[in-house]
Protein backbone atom coordinates (compact mmCIF):
# COMPACT_ATOMS: atom_id res chain seq x y z
CA UNK A 1 0.00 0.00 0.00
CA UNK A 2 1.56 2.91 -1.17
CA UNK A 3 -1.02 5.55 -1.53
CA UNK A 4 -1.35 5.63 -5.34
CA UNK A 5 -4.68 4.85 -6.71
CA UNK A 6 -4.69 1.86 -9.49
CA UNK A 7 -6.95 0.11 -11.24
CA UNK A 8 -7.65 -3.02 -10.95
CA UNK A 9 -9.46 -6.29 -12.37
CA UNK A 10 -12.69 -7.12 -10.40
CA UNK A 11 -15.00 -10.05 -11.33
CA UNK A 12 -18.49 -8.39 -12.45
CA UNK A 13 -20.12 -10.36 -9.40
CA UNK A 14 -18.05 -9.07 -7.05
CA UNK A 15 -18.10 -6.17 -7.91
CA UNK A 16 -21.85 -5.78 -8.17
CA UNK A 17 -21.59 -7.44 -4.28
CA UNK A 18 -19.12 -4.79 -3.26
CA UNK A 19 -21.60 -1.97 -4.91
CA UNK A 20 -24.41 -3.57 -2.77
CA UNK A 21 -22.12 -3.97 0.54
CA UNK A 22 -21.20 -0.36 0.12
CA UNK A 23 -24.70 0.94 -0.67
CA UNK A 24 -25.30 -0.96 2.74
CA UNK A 25 -22.75 0.27 4.89
CA UNK A 26 -23.15 4.35 3.90
CA UNK A 27 -26.70 3.68 4.76
CA UNK A 28 -25.62 3.17 8.27
CA UNK A 29 -22.05 4.51 9.12
CA UNK A 30 -23.31 7.46 10.75
CA UNK A 31 -21.04 9.34 8.08
CA UNK A 32 -20.96 11.09 4.90
CA UNK A 33 -20.58 8.46 2.05
CA UNK A 34 -17.21 6.45 1.59
CA UNK A 35 -15.21 8.21 -1.26
CA UNK A 36 -11.73 5.75 -1.15
CA UNK A 37 -10.87 2.40 0.15
CA UNK A 38 -7.77 2.08 1.07
CA UNK A 39 -6.60 -1.44 0.18
CA UNK A 40 -3.75 -3.74 0.26
CA UNK A 41 -4.77 -5.70 -3.11
CA UNK A 42 -7.97 -6.69 -4.73
CA UNK A 43 -6.49 -8.25 -7.85
CA UNK A 44 -2.97 -9.90 -8.68
CA UNK A 45 -1.63 -11.22 -11.79
CA UNK A 46 0.79 -14.39 -12.07
CA UNK A 47 0.31 -17.31 -9.89
CA UNK A 48 -1.82 -17.05 -6.79
CA UNK A 49 -3.60 -19.63 -5.18
CA UNK A 50 -6.03 -16.59 -3.18
CA UNK A 51 -9.21 -15.68 -4.89
CA UNK A 52 -6.88 -12.30 -5.54
CA UNK A 53 -6.46 -13.83 -8.62
CA UNK A 54 -9.58 -14.29 -9.64
CA UNK A 55 -10.67 -10.41 -9.01
CA UNK A 56 -13.07 -11.67 -6.61
CA UNK A 57 -11.36 -10.07 -3.23
CA UNK A 58 -10.68 -7.05 -1.65
CA UNK A 59 -8.35 -6.48 1.79
CA UNK A 60 -10.11 -3.63 3.21
CA UNK A 61 -7.21 -0.90 5.30
CA UNK A 62 -9.25 2.04 5.64
CA UNK A 63 -12.32 3.56 4.77
CA UNK A 64 -12.20 7.22 3.84
CA UNK A 65 -14.58 10.37 3.66
CA UNK A 66 -12.73 12.66 1.02
CA UNK A 67 -9.27 13.02 3.39
CA UNK A 68 -10.59 12.22 6.71
CA UNK A 69 -10.49 8.40 7.71
CA UNK A 70 -13.63 7.19 9.21
CA UNK A 71 -12.69 3.29 9.62
CA UNK A 72 -9.50 1.86 10.42
CA UNK A 73 -8.71 -1.97 9.93
CA UNK A 74 -4.98 -0.84 10.89
CA UNK A 75 -5.08 -3.37 13.80
CA UNK A 76 -1.37 -3.53 13.59
CA UNK A 77 -0.58 0.14 14.11
CA UNK A 78 -3.17 1.31 16.84
CA UNK A 79 -3.55 -1.95 18.79
CA UNK A 80 -1.32 -2.04 22.49
CA UNK A 81 -0.90 -5.07 25.24
CA UNK A 82 -4.57 -4.04 26.28
CA UNK A 83 -6.64 -3.25 23.01
CA UNK A 84 -7.94 -6.46 23.01
CA UNK A 85 -9.17 -6.17 26.83
CA UNK A 86 -12.53 -4.07 26.80
CA UNK A 87 -11.91 -3.72 30.83
CA UNK A 88 -8.25 -2.16 30.27
CA UNK A 89 -8.24 -0.30 26.76
CA UNK A 90 -7.95 2.88 26.56
CA UNK A 91 -11.07 5.34 24.77
CA UNK A 92 -9.78 5.72 21.84
CA UNK A 93 -8.80 1.95 21.32
CA UNK A 94 -12.69 1.44 21.94
CA UNK A 95 -13.27 3.70 19.77
CA UNK A 96 -11.66 2.24 17.37
CA UNK A 97 -12.47 -1.11 17.98
CA UNK A 98 -16.00 -0.69 17.80
CA UNK A 99 -15.66 0.95 14.57
CA UNK A 100 -13.74 -1.82 13.09
CA UNK A 101 -16.12 -4.52 14.12
CA UNK A 102 -19.46 -2.44 13.01
CA UNK A 103 -17.74 -2.44 9.70
CA UNK A 104 -16.87 -6.39 10.47
CA UNK A 105 -20.74 -6.83 10.80
CA UNK A 106 -21.68 -5.04 7.74
CA UNK A 107 -19.25 -7.22 5.43
CA UNK A 108 -20.37 -10.44 7.15
CA UNK A 109 -24.18 -10.02 6.01
CA UNK A 110 -22.90 -9.62 2.67
CA UNK A 111 -19.97 -11.96 2.61
CA UNK A 112 -19.64 -15.50 4.51
CA UNK A 113 -15.94 -15.48 4.55
CA UNK A 114 -14.49 -12.19 5.95
CA UNK A 115 -10.82 -12.51 7.70
CA UNK A 116 -10.27 -9.98 10.46
CA UNK A 117 -7.21 -9.93 12.86
CA UNK A 118 -8.52 -12.81 14.97
CA UNK A 119 -7.73 -15.24 12.12
CA UNK A 120 -3.97 -14.90 12.04
CA UNK A 121 -1.31 -12.21 12.25
CA UNK A 122 -1.45 -11.68 8.18
CA UNK A 123 -4.65 -9.97 8.53
CA UNK A 124 -3.81 -7.55 11.46
CA UNK A 125 -3.20 -4.60 8.77
CA UNK A 126 -6.56 -5.49 6.81
CA UNK A 127 -10.13 -7.44 6.61
CA UNK A 128 -10.02 -9.82 3.72
CA UNK A 129 -13.37 -10.39 2.20
CA UNK A 130 -13.79 -12.64 -1.15
CA UNK A 131 -17.11 -14.37 -2.43
CA UNK A 132 -16.03 -17.65 -3.07
CA UNK A 133 -18.88 -18.64 -0.40
CA UNK A 134 -21.49 -16.38 -0.87
CA UNK A 135 -21.43 -15.85 -4.15
CA UNK A 136 -23.53 -12.65 -4.35
CA UNK A 137 -26.24 -14.52 -2.16
CA UNK A 138 -26.78 -12.59 1.79
CA UNK A 139 -25.09 -15.00 4.21
CA UNK A 140 -26.03 -17.37 6.57
CA UNK A 141 -24.18 -18.36 9.89
CA UNK A 142 -22.99 -21.43 10.05
CA UNK A 143 -21.88 -22.46 13.90
CA UNK A 144 -18.86 -24.88 12.24
CA UNK A 145 -17.32 -21.35 10.85
CA UNK A 146 -13.94 -20.32 12.34
CA UNK A 147 -14.58 -16.67 11.19
CA UNK A 148 -17.99 -16.51 11.72
CA UNK A 149 -17.56 -17.30 15.20
CA UNK A 150 -14.77 -15.05 15.93
CA UNK A 151 -17.26 -12.09 14.76
CA UNK A 152 -20.22 -13.27 16.94
CA UNK A 153 -17.71 -12.58 19.94
CA UNK A 154 -15.61 -9.92 18.82
CA UNK A 155 -18.97 -7.99 17.55
CA UNK A 156 -20.52 -9.15 21.43
CA UNK A 157 -17.70 -7.44 22.88
CA UNK A 158 -17.25 -4.39 21.50
CA UNK A 159 -20.37 -2.98 20.08
CA UNK A 160 -22.81 -4.25 22.24
CA UNK A 161 -20.45 -4.25 25.79
CA UNK A 162 -20.98 -8.33 26.16
CA UNK A 163 -17.42 -9.11 26.60
CA UNK A 164 -16.94 -12.64 25.51
CA UNK A 165 -13.44 -14.56 25.06
CA UNK A 166 -12.83 -15.10 21.03
CA UNK A 167 -12.30 -18.45 20.69
CA UNK A 168 -13.55 -19.07 17.39
CA UNK A 169 -15.73 -21.62 18.03
CA UNK A 170 -19.44 -21.79 19.22
CA UNK A 171 -19.11 -22.69 22.41
CA UNK A 172 -20.98 -22.01 25.78
CA UNK A 173 -19.74 -18.70 26.47
CA UNK A 174 -20.15 -17.31 22.75
CA UNK A 175 -23.09 -18.87 22.82
CA UNK A 176 -24.80 -17.12 25.43
CA UNK A 177 -23.30 -13.89 24.09
CA UNK A 178 -25.45 -14.36 20.89
CA UNK A 179 -28.47 -15.09 23.33
CA UNK A 180 -27.36 -11.82 25.31
CA UNK A 181 -26.77 -9.76 22.04
CA UNK A 182 -30.01 -10.84 20.52
CA UNK A 183 -32.41 -9.99 23.68
CA UNK A 184 -30.90 -6.69 24.40
CA UNK A 185 -31.87 -5.86 20.79
CA UNK A 186 -35.19 -7.09 21.11
CA UNK A 187 -34.60 -9.83 18.30
CA UNK A 188 -36.42 -13.41 18.42
CA UNK A 189 -35.09 -16.70 17.40
CA UNK A 190 -31.40 -18.23 17.01
CA UNK A 191 -28.52 -16.52 14.56
CA UNK A 192 -28.49 -20.04 12.46
CA UNK A 193 -31.75 -18.57 11.02
CA UNK A 194 -30.96 -16.64 8.19
CA UNK A 195 -33.16 -13.93 8.69
CA UNK A 196 -32.39 -13.34 12.57
CA UNK A 197 -28.12 -13.58 11.61
CA UNK A 198 -28.86 -10.85 9.30
CA UNK A 199 -31.22 -7.91 11.17
CA UNK A 200 -28.67 -8.50 13.93
CA UNK A 201 -25.69 -8.19 11.75
CA UNK A 202 -27.55 -5.17 10.44
CA UNK A 203 -27.81 -3.90 14.17
CA UNK A 204 -23.73 -3.89 14.86
CA UNK A 205 -23.35 -2.40 11.99
CA UNK A 206 -25.36 0.73 12.94
CA UNK A 207 -23.60 0.30 16.18
CA UNK A 208 -26.43 -1.60 18.37
CA UNK A 209 -29.55 0.08 17.77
Amino acid sequence: MDGRVRPYAVDEGFAAQLEGWLTSWNAVAGTKPVTSITTYGIWTSGDCSSWHASGRALDIARLKVGSTETVSCRHDLWRSETSDDPARATARERDLQRGYWRLAASLHASFAYVLTHHFDDLHDNHIHIDDSVSQGRPTTFNPRSRVQCQAVAAIATWVHGVATPVSGAWDTSTQNAARTVLRQLSITGSLTDQGTWQVCLAASARGGT
